[in-house]
């Protein structure tokens, strides 16, 4: 039960995902109702992910693409979709496949970044055009609603990672349920309801005049008679008055004036804490995807800016402790041996481990180059930076000083 649950979560998040991208093709280029259009991907994407949870070897990439040939080939039946069907065939696959893949070998959180990005761009993008479309505007509460989704799953991804870079636990790993943990899912669920709660203002009638139709096109189907378009029951009552205001009263003046502030105090509020969201995930693609040398420049820049103690000890290049062990010798020579000190192992022990993490080892590094690369990044060791700080310290003095009987084994 829990590996469909969480299948149902992966469908979901890729059905709202896409869901923009959906909508266009099925009015513009299908010709058929995006809601059927998302019911078939998300049915696609939930076995998909599924079968990537269940079913191990060869033969579950095949069966992965099985539900959306079944659903692809109904839609293939005479008088109904026709040739139109290929291409739901092959948007279904497409899905299919790419949620098989997630499951098997999740992306990185700089990848997943860029693809929530884009599906909150094109949600907002075609919100703001279903406003002024009289095709589009009948959709727009669904487009709100994946916007919505597709921001959550966002900011509950990004917390559960700070969370976790916090603990020091891996990306694969779970976090342990806290206080700390309920608490940053509280505010990012009160974040993500205050959103809904100022959005859904424009979008009640709309949502009444849905379940209204949906409610008389129910009976009617039970009925016998055909469903009638929501363009023609009276919405009349759901049409609210404007308000009066008297412009040569100063209470009222002074009321609308107070009012108009307000909004503007709320408004400036929502819009900073969306520019400070937009800017932290452009700063996180931007450290990924530039090239090394401009990593590299931000980086020098940032320890630059920083206060710290000047080092009287520059260190030297590192080029006589083998970090990496060498291949293996023929029998009865001599093969790798670790140092004899216990400072030199424990510098060697702390760059190999590093390494294996995914730390970029040259051998022209200094040792002072190694731990200010190593200090305080959790990914690749778990020592303290100070800690760091005092190991290289020895090593140097152990390596080049004259202190060589200092902290002998």
């Amino acid at each position: 039960m829990k590996k469909i649950t969480s299948a149902m979560g992966v469908g979901l998040r890729e059905t709202a995902y896409a869901y923009p991208l959906l909508l266009i093709l099925s009015i513009f280029m299908l010709e058929i109702s995006p809601y059927f259009t998302a019911l078939l991907v998300f049915i696609s994407s939930m076995f998909g992910a599924w079968v990537g949870y269940r079913i191990s070897g060869g033969r579950a990439q095949a069966i992965a693409l099985l539900p959306a040939l079944i659903l692809g080939g109904l839609c293939y039946m005479p008088g109904y979709l026709g040739g139109r069907a290929v291409v739901i065939i092959l948007i279904l696959c497409a899905f299919s496949w790419h949620s098989f893949g997630t499951v098997r070998k999740p992306f990185s959180l700089q990848a997943e970044k860029l693809l929530s990005t884009l599906g909150i761009v094109c949600s907002l993008v075609v919100y703001i055009y279903s406003q002024r479309s009289e095709v589009l505007q009948p959709f727009s509460l669904s487009v709100f609603i994946a916007g919505v989704v597709t921001l959550s799953a966002v900011l509950l991804s990004m917390n559960d990672w700070k969370v976790k870079q916090a603990a020091g636990v891996r990306a694969e790993e779970k976090v342990p349920f806290s206080g700390i943990v309920l608490m940053n899912r509280s505010l990012t669920l009160i974040f993500i309801g205050l959103i809904v709660v100022l959005g859904a203002f424009k979008q009640i009638p709309s949502l009444i005049k849905g379940l209204i139709y949906l409610l008389f096109g129910w009976t009617d189907f039970v009925w016998g008679y055909d469903p009638v378009p929501p363009n023609e029951y009276n919405f009349h009552y759901l049409e609210l008055e404007p308000m009066q205001y008297d412009l040569s009263d100063p209470t009222e003046v002074h009321k609308l004036q107070w009012i108009s502030k307000a909004w503007m105090v709320v408004s400036s509020i929502l819009v900073l804490l969306l520019a400070y969201f937009v800017l932290r995930l452009l700063y996180s693609l931007l450290r990924k995807w530039l090239p090394s040398w401009l990593k590299s420049l931000l980086e020098r820049l940032k320890l630059g800016g920083m206060i710290k103690e000047p080092e009287t000890d520059p260190g030297y290049h590192d080029e006589l402790e083998r970090i990496a062990k060498t291949r293996r010798k023929r029998r009865g020579t001599r093969g790798y041996q670790e140092p004899e000190h216990v400072v030199r192992r424990n510098y060697q022990r702390l760059v190999q481990s590093a390494m294996k993490k995914g730390y970029d080892y040259r051998p022209g590094y200094t040792p002072n180059e190694n731990g200010r690369q190593i200090a305080g990044r959790l990914e690749y060791t778990e020592l303290s930076e100070n800690e760091v700080r005092n190991l290289i310290q020895d090593y140097n003095e152990v390596r080049y000083g004259s202190h060589k009987d200092k902290n002998k084994a």
